[in-house]
């Protein structure tokens, strides 16, 4: 079998032998335009070519039964029906320009695959001189992208194409793609401003059958090849350093109505897109690693890796996207009654990290297993770790030629390869399963102030989590409720902490939990000593470091104590009344355990009173000083009576 540099040989001849108008000064005419590409072709020593006959047509010639091979053993055929090329000239700079070239029928055979394309037709085309492109065995990437660059100058009016059929032959099993309607719209400055096709189709044959794939059109739109070839062709970059400036090299691409069948399942997509493609120069141009990789195809396994490694930052820091997106995703399969996902997408993605990735309107069921609904899920602001970090941690090993060696092998801090979350949402989630059910509107988190992969604020919110009571798995509670004549709870749920840096404080400004028609629960909470240096070295003793400032703690009622009340006084045969002053007259000896008659005699009066008229329980801890955590787990495992008066403990009641 013929080696990879051979074949990458026979490639770069191949394209060089269609593309370049190498024809000698003297080929004035179409007529000797053709003849002298084709001699020059048969005269190389990787290719033979032949033809039958040169008819004039007009202003043109037509050429028939053109055969291109591979010599040696390169299994490579390229066949033309007939190729009629219209309103050749040759401009001053080099090159060719042509009013019209049409094809009937080309056939490209090759180990992979046959390529026939029917009625090509090329309309105002205009080629530039590729004969400074040399091509080297050693290199032949370099070259290509060279001659890449030079693509960037050629000019198109239009063209189009009725069909084009891939057929390929892998491991026995022999797959076949249609394309119909090619078009090509107009190329100029090196831009290409529009290309589709469709429909489009695919049978792949497996073992459980036939797999078949349709696309009713495929489209892209604002091309910049000029700007790939800026990015590919290491000639282009200024003394060999990349300007890391971003350009759209495609505005859009797009395929419509997608439908992939294969037995017993059926997937349909109505869109895929992908918008605001993005390339750059890195530091460095990175072509010498695909040169090294595929002119050495016996490269060790440890070789490659060092040369990935080397290479990688560069590779991964070139590109972006704007926009990836999939809509109304349908699967039919025998498992499934029903899965739908309205909307996949991925927003500002590249080596920095992601904007945000989300998908919605998801319906699944099944008869068995229940239904699951969401109404969207997303999570954003997503920041990679640096690629130099990366790199690092990956070791250098050895060091490919022209790239500075790395610190391979470095001590690297797992930690500081998270990738870091800026938010997370969940929007109308609904459940209903034989062993639950229940439903989320809504629950947002955010993060920020990251020091190194902790977050030193976080803003939290669950709205209108609910479950019916007969689903609660904890029998206990379960019955609770029911006693108290819930069937159903709604909860919401709060969370908000800061950390300041200037003055090393963490606070808690809100932490609540409430649930609809029981009760909620508030607490705010302010701790001092934080340093950076200790939440980069995150321990046990980080918090037990830390000084107690203050906190407050809010109960409000919301007809919880007056259910609880009301079913304790049924149960025991007494009114409501009797038992909350039943209740009252006990709360005394309740404080006792407290050990504190001042305190106790100031916070019982709050406790009846709030039995009397349920509303809301306020205690504030706001110490002389403030006490560290050290000596206030001391004071509560040693004397805990002593924790209402070191703690400055308040307590008050409000309706």
């Amino acid at each position: 079998m013929p080696s990879l540099r051979n074949r990458l040989t026979a490639a770069a001849v191949a394209g060089a032998a269609m593309l370049v108008a190498s024809a000698p000064s003297y080929a004035q005419t179409a007529e000797s335009a053709v003849r002298a590409l084709l001699q020059g072709i048969d005269a190389s020593a990787e290719w033979n070519a032949d033809f039958g006959q040169i008819t004039p047509q007009g202003n043109g010639v037509t050429v028939s039964n053109i055969r291109i091979t591979g010599a040696g053993d390169e299994n490579v055929s390229i066949e033309l029906g007939n190729l009629t090329v219209a309103g050749y000239s040759e401009p001053s700079g080099g090159g060719f320009r042509a009013d019209e070239i049409t094809v009937d029928l080309l056939t490209v055979v090759s180990d992979a695959g046959e390529f026939e394309l029917a009625n090509i037709e090329l309309v105002g085309l205009g080629v530039p001189d590729f004969q400074s492109v040399i091509f080297d065995s050693e290199r032949p990437l370099v070259a290509l992208m060279q001659g890449y660059s030079l693509a960037a100058a050629v000019e198109l009016t239009s063209g189009h194409m009725d069909e084009m059929v891939v057929t390929q032959t892998s491991e026995g099993i022999t797959s076949v793609v249609t394309y119909e309607n090619f078009v090509i719209g107009r190329i100029a400055d090196g831009k290409l401003d529009v290309t589709s096709a469709g429909p489009v189709t695919a049978d792949t044959p497996s073992p459980e059958g036939l797999v078949s794939l349709s696309i009713a059109s495929i489209e892209s739109r604002d091309m910049d090849i000029g700007a790939i070839a800026r990015v590919l062709d290491p000639s282009q970059y200024e003394n060999g350093v990349g300007d890391q400036v971003w350009h759209t090299v495609l505005g859009l691409a797009r395929y419509r109505d997608m439908v992939v069948e294969a037995p017993g399942t059926l997937v349909r997509f109505s869109d895929i897109t992908v918008e605001d493609f993005r390339m750059r120069q890195p530091a460095s141009s990175y072509i010498e690693f695909f040169d090294a990789a595929m002119s050495n195809p016996d490269m060790s396994d440890e070789e490659m890796a060092a040369l990935s490694q080397a290479y990688l930052p560069d590779i991964l820091s070139s590109v972006a996207l704007g926009r990836l997106s999939i809509d109304n995703l349908d699967v039919e399969a025998p498992d499934i009654d029903l899965f739908r996902l309205g909307e996949f997408y991925i927003d500002e993605l590249s080596a920095e990290g992601i904007g945000e990735v989300g998908f919605g309107d998801v319906e699944i069921s099944d008869e068995d297993e229940g239904s699951f609904a969401l109404d969207s899920f997303s999570f954003g602001d997503l920041r990679f770790p640096p690629l130099s970090l990366l790199q690092q941690s990956a070791g250098a090993g050895s060091t490919p030629p022209g790239k500075a060696k790395t610190s391979g092998g470095a001590e690297i801090n797992p930690l500081d390869l998270i990738p870091t979350l800026g938010f997370l949402e969940i929007a109308g989630v609904t459940l209903d399963a034989p062993e639950f059910a229940g439903s989320l509107e809504r629950f947002f988190v955010r993060f920020g102030g990251y020091v190194g992969f902790v977050p030193t604020g976080m803003d939290a919110e669950i709205n209108d989590l609910t479950v019916d009571v007969d689903q609660i798995e904890e029998e206990e509670v379960a019955a609770v409720f029911e006693a108290l004549g819930y069937d159903q709870i709604l909860i919401d749920v709060g969370l908000d902490w800061n950390w300041r840096e200037v003055d090393q404080t963490l606070t808690l400004r809100d932490f609540s939990i409430g649930i609809d028609d029981v009760g909620s629960v508030s607490a705010r909470l302010e701790l001092r000593g934080l340093t950076r240096e200790a939440i980069e070295n995150l321990s046990e003793e980080t918090f037990l470091g830390l000084e107690f400032v203050s906190a407050t703690l809010t109960v409000d009622d919301d007809s919880i104590t007056s259910r609880a009340i009301n079913m304790q006084a049924e149960q025991l045969g007494i009114t409501p009344d009797q038992f909350r002053e039943q209740i009252k007259g006990a709360v005394p000896f309740f404080l006792m355990v407290l050990q504190d008659a001042a305190f106790q005699g100031q916070i019982a009066p709050t406790l009846q009173a709030f039995i009397d008229n349920p509303g809301s329980l306020t205690m504030t801890l706001r110490p002389k000083r403030a006490l560290p955590l050290m000596e206030l787990l001391a004071a509560a495992s040693d004397a805990p009576q002593r924790l209402p008066s070191l703690l400055s403990v308040e307590i008050q009641a409000a309706r």
